[in-house]
C-alpha cells in the first residue's frame, strides 16, 4: 500500500476506535443519559394545546417531528449547554484570557495519559508568563467530565450523547480538518454538527462555510461509506478531483481502503447483519451516486452563513469564515405534502390551533403547510364531506385573495397564519369577502383562525385572532356521512404516514402476499375494502404485505428512492380515468426529448456516423442520431487497447438489449475513438452498434473533450443527461456498473438502466413529469367524448367563471362605464345632467360601485348545516373494547398484543442504547402476530409507540424521547384491565 493510501486508512482505524469507545462501556452510556433533559427538549411537543414550550423551539421546527426533531433539539441543547468552545485556554495562575500558544507535546501526566491525549497545547500568559496546557483528549469518558474543546471534542462527545439515546450514529471526518456526526432516523442519514447546533444543512460546508472538500468518510460500529457527495455539488470538476488524488491516488484505491475498514468491523458479525449492512449499503450507494452528478445546491439547501463556533482570527486562518460566499440569506422554510387530496374517513373533525406546527387538523391529519409569516389554507369538499382538495402555504393575503376566487362555491375553507407589513388593500378585502364572516384583523401580525364556506355564511362560520383564541383553539365535528361512489388513485413513489394493519390472511395468506403480484393485491384488497368503511386504501411493494390505511395514514409523504406505491380512495372525479393501478416506470404515451443541441453539436461536430459499411460512411445530423433519448453515452475506447477489447462485447451486449427493451426514451451511446488511424477506427467501429464521432472530426475535438470529462484511460464510459449535458454517472461508476449488471443477466442491465434515470438531474425528471403530463392530458381530450358524465378533475378543483360581482371589477374603459351608467339612470327618472355626474361619480370611486353591486350580507346559509360542537381534538387513542370488538372471532387478540410489545420494550429498557431494540419491522413474524389484528397498530401507537416507513418495511418503533418507564407502567395497567374485563 502507497503512503498515501496508508495514511487514509490509518485515520479511517483512527475514527473506528472513536465509535467503538462509544458502545465499549453500558456505565457511561447510562450516566450521559442521565445527563440529558429529555422532557424539556420535548415540551410542547405531547399536544398541539400545550403552552409550555422548550428553551429549544425555533421557527423551523414545523419540519420535522418524532426522532429528526428530537435530534435538532438535542444537537442545540448541546451546543449551548453542554460544552464550552475553546479558542485560548484562560490562564491557570491568574485567570487571564490573554494567552499565546507556544508549541505542543505530547502527554506527560497521569490525567493527560489517562484522558488519550493525542497531543497537549502549551500556552504563555501574557500577562503572569505562567504556563497552562490544553489536552486535546479522545477519551470519552474523560470529555464527559471537562466538556471543553474544539470540534473532534465536540463531535466525538456528541457521537455519545447520541449513542446513548439509541441512535444509530456515524463519526464523520472531514480532510479537511472537520468532524461532525451522522444519525439514522427512519433510513435517512441526517447530518448534525453539534458545534454549531445545527442538523440537516449538508451544503453548511461548502455553500457557507466556503471549505474546498475533498473527503468525507462516515464511520459506525459496523461499517465505514464514502459519504462526500451529500456535502458537495462539485465532485465531478478538476479541481474537486485534483483535491482528492492528493489524498488517494485513485478512487479505486480510496475504495479499496475504505473496503479494508469494512472488513475489519464485520468480523464475527452474524449473517443477518452482514446481509442488511449490504442492502443499506447498496441504497446509500445510489443515493449518493446520484448526488454526484448534481453540480448546484438549490436555494433551499443553500446555507449562506460562515462559522459560528470559533474565533474570528481561527475561522479566518481556516477559512471557514465564509467570506467567499454571498452576504448571508435566509431561504424560505418550505413544507409541502406530497399528496394534495385525500379523503379520511368516519366523522369529520375540523380543528384550527394557533400553532405554527399543527395548527390545521382535518379529522386527525396535519393539513398546516405554513410556516412563520405565512397563511395555510385548507379547502375541503362540501359534496363528499371531509376530502381534503387543496393545502397550501402563501406569504401575502394578496396572493391568496386570488386563489379563493377560483374556489368554486360551498366548498369549505379553513385558514390560520399571519403576515407583517402588508396593507388590506379593498382589492383585498372584497375577494375575501366571498368568505362569509371573515374579516381582516386592523393588525395583520395578530393572526387570523377561520372556517367557513365559499360565496355562504353558515351559522358555525368562525373568525378571530390568535390573541383572542389564545391556545385553546376551536373545532367543529359534523356527522359521519356516508361515502358516495369512489375510485383507488395510485400514487407513485409514496408512502402514508401510518398504517393500520396488513390485510388478513382471511383475504390473502401473508406468504402469498409477499409473493403476489401488484393486480392480485389489489383485487384482493378491493373485495376486504368493500364492507369496510373505516379502510381508506393500502401500500404495497415488492416482496410487501399489502398493509391497509385509515385516516391516521394521512398526509403521505415522498419515498425517497424506495418503491413503496400507495393508492387510496377518492371521489371519482378526482382520479385520473386511465389510473388503473399499474404500476410501470415506462409511460404509455410518447413526446420528444428537448435534446440540447448546441452543446453536443459543440462536442461532436454538426453530424454522428451512424453505420459504417466498409468505404461508405453514413452520417446524421446530431440531433437526429441521438433523438429520444434519456441518457447519452460516451464510450473511449481504441483497438489497440487490450481491456478495451474486452469490455466493448459487454457495453455492446447491454446496449442491444436496452434498445429492444426501450426503443423509445433509452440510451444512446458515442464512440470516441483513440485509434491511431483511419483504418483502425473503420475496423474496430465496425464491432459497434451505436453512434460514433467521425474520425475526421476527432483530431481537433478528443482531447478537449477527454479534458472536459477528465479521462486519463481506456476504456471509459461516461453517461450524460441529453437535456443539461450534465454528468449521469461518472466512468468508474458506469464501467463497474456495467461489469456488475451484465454477470446478472438482462434484468441486472435493465436495473442498472433504471438506476441512471434515476440519478438524472431534478430539473430534468421535472421536466419529463410535465411532459408525461402533457401526453397524459392530450390523451383524455382525445378521449373526452367517450368519458363518463360529471364533472372533469378542473371543474372541480376550479370554478368554470369568476364570481359575477368580481367579473364587474374587469377593466374597461372609463367612458364606456359612465355610459352605461348614465343609461340605467335616466331608466330610472334621473335628469341627464344629474345622471351624468352620478355615473362619473361612480366610476371613479370603485368601493361605491362594489357597495351598490354586491352585498355580502345577502350570502346564503350554506349546504352544511347540521354539526356537533367541539372543544378539542378527538382522542386517538383506540381502546380494549375497540380493538377486542373489532376482533370478535379472535381469542386473546389484546393480550396477544401487549405481551408482544411488552417484550421488545423491556429489551429497550434493558439497553436504551442499542437501536436493534427500538424498530421492528412489521413482516417480522413475531411481531406480525400482534399489528395483523385490525385497530392492532392504532392501538400500540396509543402507548406512545410509532410507525415509519422505511425502504424495506414498516417499522414498529419506540421513539428515542419516550419515557420507557411511564410506557411499561401503562402497559401493565392495560394487561391487569384486560384479566378483569375476561374474568367479569
Amino acid at each position: 500500500m502507497e503512503e498515501k493510501e496508508q495514511k487514509f486508512f490509518d485515520r479511517i482505524c483512527s475514527a473506528i476506535t472513536t465509535v467503538e469507545a462509544w458502545d465499549a462501556d453500558p456505565l457511561l452510556l447510562a450516566e450521559c443519559r442521565l445527563m440529558i433533559p429529555f422532557d424539556s427538549l420535548m415540551e410542547g411537543n405531547e399536544s398541539v394545546l400545550s403552552q409550555k414550550e422548550s428553551l429549544y423551539v425555533r421557527e423551523d421546527d414545523f419540519l420535522y417531528s418524532g426522532n429528526a426533531l428530537f435530534l435538532k433539539r438535542l444537537a442545540l441543547f448541546f451546543q449551548k449547554d453542554v460544552m464550552t468552545w475553546v479558542n485560548n485556554p484562560p490562564c491557570s495562575n491568574c485567570g487571564s484570557k490573554d494567552t499565546e500558544c507556544q508549541g505542543i507535546r505530547g502527554p506527560e501526566s497521569p490525567a493527560e495519559r489517562e484522558g488519550q491525549a493525542g497531543r497537549v497545547e502549551v500556552y504563555s500568559c501574557k500577562a503572569c508568563s505562567a504556563t497552562t496546557t490544553f489536552p486535546r483528549y479522545n477519551s470519552v469518558r474523560k470529555l464527559l467530565e471537562v466538556r471543553k474543546g474544539r470540534c473532534g471534542e465536540y463531535a466525538n462527545l456528541f457521537g455519545l450523547y447520541c449513542r446513548s439515546v439509541g441512535f444509530e450514529t456515524r463519526y464523520v471526518s472531514d480532510w479537511t480538518d472537520h468532524v461532525w456526526v451522522e444519525v439514522l432516523v427512519g433510513d435517512e442519514w441526517i447530518m448534525a454538527d453539534s458545534c454549531e447546533g445545527t442538523i440537516n444543512k449538508p451544503a453548511m460546508y461548502e455553500s457557507g462555510w466556503g471549505k474546498k472538500l475533498n473527503y468525507i468518510v462516515g464511520t459506525t460500529c459496523d461499517a465505514v461509506v464514502d459519504v462526500t457527495s451529500r456535502y458537495t455539488r462539485k465532485f465531478q470538476e478538476n479541481d474537486f478531483q485534483e483535491r482528492r488524488r492528493k489524498i488517494t491516488s485513485t478512487e479505486d484505491a480510496g475504495e479499496i481502503a475504505i473496503q479494508r475498514g469494512n472488513q475489519r468491523l464485520r468480523q464475527g458479525l452474524s449473517k443477518a447483519r452482514v446481509e442488511e449492512l449490504n442492502y443499506r449499503l447498496k441504497r446509500e450507494t445510489l443515493i449518493l451516486k446520484k448526488k454526484k452528478a448534481l453540480s448546484e445546491w438549490t436555494e433551499s439547501e443553500k446555507h449562506g452563513r460562515g462559522r459560528i463556533s470559533g474565533s474570528l482570527e481561527w475561522k479566518v486562518s481556516r477559512e471557514e469564515d465564509g467570506t467567499s460566499q454571498d452576504e448571508e440569506t435566509s431561504p424560505p422554510i418550505v413544507r409541502a405534502l406530497q399528496v394534495e387530496q385525500f379523503h379520511p374517513a368516519g366523522s369529520v373533525e375540523i380543528s384550527i390551533f394557533p400553532k405554527d406546527q399543527r395548527g390545521i387538523i382535518v379529522t386527525g391529519a396535519n393539513c398546516d403547510v405554513g410556516q412563520p409569516g405565512c397563511i395555510s389554507m385548507v379547502v375541503i369538499d362540501d359534496i363528499h364531506l371531509g376530502c381534503v382538495l387543496l393545502c397550501r402555504s402563501f406569504t401575502s393575503w394578496e396572493d391568496l385573495s386570488k386563489v379563493v376566487t377560483t374556489i368554486p362555491s360551498n366548498r369549505i375553507v379553513v385558514l390560520k397564519g399571519k403576515t407583517k407589513g402588508e396593507e388590506a388593500t379593498q382589492s383585498i378585502k372584497k375577494r375575501m369577502s366571498l368568505l362569509g364572516g371573515f374579516e381582516l384583523p386592523k393588525n395583520l401580525g395578530d393572526g387570523v383562525m377561520f372556517m367557513g364556506q365559499i360565496e355562504a355564511h353558515p351559522h358555525w362560520a368562525t373568525c378571530t385572532t390568535y390573541q383572542n383564541c389564545q391556545y385553546s383553539g376551536f373545532s367543529i365535528l359534523f356527522p359521519q356521512k356516508r361515502r358516495t361512489l369512489q375510485k383507488l388513485r395510485t400514487e407513485h413513489e409514496t408512502v402514508p404516514q401510518n398504517v393500520a394493519t396488513r390485510l388478513p390472511e382471511s383475504a390473502m395468506p401473508f406468504q402469498t402476499q409477499l409473493l403476489a403480484s401488484e393486480a392480485v393485491k389489489r383485487s384482493a384488497f378491493l373485495t376486504y375494502a368493500n364492507n369496510k368503511p373505516s379502510v381508506i386504501g393500502y401500500t404495497t411493494k415488492d416482496s410487501s404485505p399489502v398493509y391497509l390505511l385509515d385516516s391516521t395514514s394521512f398526509p403521505f409523504h415522498e419515498a425517497n428512492a424506495t418503491d413503496w406505491n400507495t393508492f387510496h380512495f377518492l371521489p371519482e372525479a378526482l382520479v385520473p380515468k386511465d389510473d388503473n393501478g399499474v404500476v410501470d416506470d415506462t409511460v404509455n404515451c410518447k413526446f420528444d426529448i428537448p435534446l440540447e443541441e448546441d452543446f453536443f453539436t459543440s462536442l461532436f461536430g454538426k453530424d454522428l456516423i451512424v453505420n459504417s459499411t466498409g468505404a461508405e460512411t453514413v452520417l446524421k445530423p446530431v440531433n437526429k442520431a441521438l433523438q429520444n433519448s434519456k441518457l447519452v453515452g460516451l464510450y473511449f475506447s481504441g483497438h489497440w487497447c487490450g481491456p478495451c477489447r474486452r469490455f466493448t462485447p459487454l457495453l455492446a451486449e447491454a446496449y442491444s438489449h436496452l434498445r429492444e427493451t426501450f426503443p423509445v426514451h433509452g440510451l444512446e451511446i458515442v464512440f470516441v475513438s483513440s485509434d491511431r488511424s483511419s483504418a483502425e477506427f473503420k475496423e474496430y467501429y465496425k464491432t459497434m452498434p451505436w453512434k460514433a464521432v467521425a474520425y475526421d472530426e476527432l483530431r481537433l475535438r478528443q482531447q478537449e473533450i477527454s479534458k472536459r470529462y477528465s479521462v486519463r484511460g481506456i476504456p471509459a464510459l461516461i453517461i450524460l443527461d441529453p437535456i443539461s449535458g450534465q454528468i449521469v454517472s461518472s466512468n468508474e461508476q458506469s464501467r463497474n456498473d456495467l461489469m456488475r449488471s451484465c454477470q446478472r443477466g438482462d434484468s441486472g442491465i435493465e436495473e442498472m438502466f433504471k438506476s441512471w434515470l434515476k440519478a438524472l438531474p431534478e430539473a430534468t425528471n421535472e421536466l419529463y413529469n410535465i411532459l408525461e403530463l402533457s401526453c397524459i392530458v392530450d390523451k383524455e381530450e382525445d378521449n373526452k367524448s367517450m368519458s363518463p358524465e360529471g364533472p372533469s378533475n378542473i371543474d372541480y378543483l376550479v370554478r368554470s367563471e369568476e364570481p359575477k360581482f368580481l367579473q364587474d371589477r374587469a377593466q374597461v374603459d372609463a367612458a364606456v362605464k359612465v355610459k352605461e351608467l348614465f343609461t340605467k339612470l335616466v331608466e330610472a327618472g334621473e335628469d341627464r345632467n344629474t345622471a351624468a355626474a352620478k355615473a362619473i361619480k361612480l366610476v371613479g370611486n370603485p368601493q361605491q360601485q362594489h357597495q351598490s353591486s354586491y352585498d355580502p350580507g345577502k350570502l346564503t346559509d350554506g349546504t352544511l348545516k347540521k354539526l356537533e360542537e367541539s372543544d378539542c381534538v378527538v382522542e386517538s387513542k383506540t381502546s380494549i373494547a375497540v380493538v377486542q370488538g373489532l376482533n370478535t372471532s379472535s381469542k386473546g387478540v389484546v393480550e396477544t398484543i401487549l405481551k408482544t410489545i411488552l417484550k421488545y420494550l423491556e429489551n429497550t429498557i434493558r439497553e436504551p442504547w442499542n437501536p436493534r431494540f427500538r424498530s421492528i419491522k412489521m413482516s417480522n413474524k413475531v411481531v406480525d402476530r400482534a399489528t395483523h389484528f385490525e385497530g392492532s397498530v392504532e392501538f400500540i401507537r396509543s402507548f406512545g409507540m410509532d410507525t415509519i416507513s422505511t425502504s424495506q418495511d414498516f417499522m414498529i418503533t419506540i421513539p428515542v424521547a419516550a419515557n420507557l418507564e411511564l410506557m411499561k407502567k401503562s402497559l401493565i395497567k392495560a394487561s391487569k384491565e384486560v384479566e378483569t374485563v375476561t374474568q367479569e
